[in-house]
Formats: structure tokens, sequence, C-alpha cells
């Protein structure tokens, strides 16, 4: 089975400070359990669906409306851990903004949108809630715990198909500008 979805990756900098406030909670609270591996993290957009087999369709058309979809540089603060339900033993633990930033969420909804009329993606069943995902483990918090703030300055919004194997394969990746001048999107040296 493969399953698609869009994805935030961090660079190297986020990548590390990530994996470096993971691993001391996870000695801290004497947490057990499977951290999520250094290159399979990530924030989840839009989760699109799940086929048996590679779907160029559903590739094609999220080509189609990711080049329609106006971009903005993102900026994520993530700065408190949580709990997520999960099946017994395996509790997802994640990292998480204390407010969703307003361009994130404009974003999300630019994709809900526009990724609404296509027939085999598959539709948002709940809302949005920004958070990375560190650890799978039995134990559990309540309420959310503050940590050392993480900045996530991403690069691009991925396309990504992930095999059972736990592979990850980006099948297309749209560049986030650097910044907005006058009303208009600017990538490094292209101004």
């Amino acid at each position: 089975m493969i399953t698609y979805f869009l994805a935030l990756l961090p660079d190297a900098a986020a990548r590390d400070a990530t994996c470096l406030t993971a691993a001391a909670l996870q000695r801290e609270l004497g947490l057990r359990g499977r951290p999520v591996a250094r290159d399979r993290l990530h924030l989840t957009l839009r989760f699109l669906g799940e086929c048996s087999e590679s779907n160029q369709l559903l590739e094609a058309a999220v080509d189609a409306v990711m080049s329609d979809v106006p971009l903005e540089p993102l900026s994520i603060e993530l700065t408190r851990s949580a709990c997520f339900p999960g099946r017994p033993g395996s509790s997802p633990w994640v990292f998480e903004p204390r407010l969703s930033p307003a361009a994130l969420m404009h974003l999300v909804g630019r994709l809900d949108n526009r990724l609404a009329g296509c027939p085999f993606i598959h539709p948002r069943e709940h809302g949005f809630r920004p958070h990375v995902t560190w650890l799978y483990s039995e134990g559990r918090i309540e309420a959310p715990r503050l940590v050392k703030p993480i900045l996530w300055r991403p690069k691009e919004i991925v396309l990504v198909a992930s095999s059972g194997a736990g592979e990850y394969d980006v099948r297309g990746g749209w560049q986030l500008p650097d910044e907005v001048i006058d009303g208009r999107a600017v990538s490094a040296g292209g101004r």
C-alpha cells in the first residue's frame, strides 16, 4: 500500500534541533519507544489517500493544483510537546506551535479548496493541527509541555509516497519563496 501526502521537510538546522530536543525530552521523561528517524521528520499539510500501487493520476492532479496555489514564505516555531491518542502502546508524541502561523493556515486552506474537486483524493476528515511527530511510545501526558523553541523555515512543499516498508519517496516539490516584496513572492537570487 502506498500512502500519499503533502508535507514540509526541515532544513538541516531544524532537523538537528528537532532531534536534539526530542532525545533530551525522551530521556527526561523516561519514555520508551521508537523515535522517528531523522530523514522521516516532516510536517504533514494534507493526507491525500492510499493506493495499492503508484497513482499517476493523483500525482498529476496534485502537480496541477500546486502549480496554481500561491505560495508564501513559512516560518514555524515549535514551542511545545504534546501526546496524541494512538494505538495501545504506540501514542504519537509531537512538537507543535503554540499558535498556528497565519501563512501556514492560509496555505492549508487554499490546498483544501483546490484539492476538494479531485475525485481520487481523500477528503480531509478533521481540522488541521500542525505538528511534527518525533516519537511513538506507550507513555502519555495529558497537557502540552513547553520546550525550547525549534524554528522550521521550510524551503519547499513535497509530495511524498510512503510504502508499507516505511520508505519515503519524494514524487514532487514546489519551492517556497524566501520573501514577499511588493506583493510578489521572491526566491533567493530571483529579485
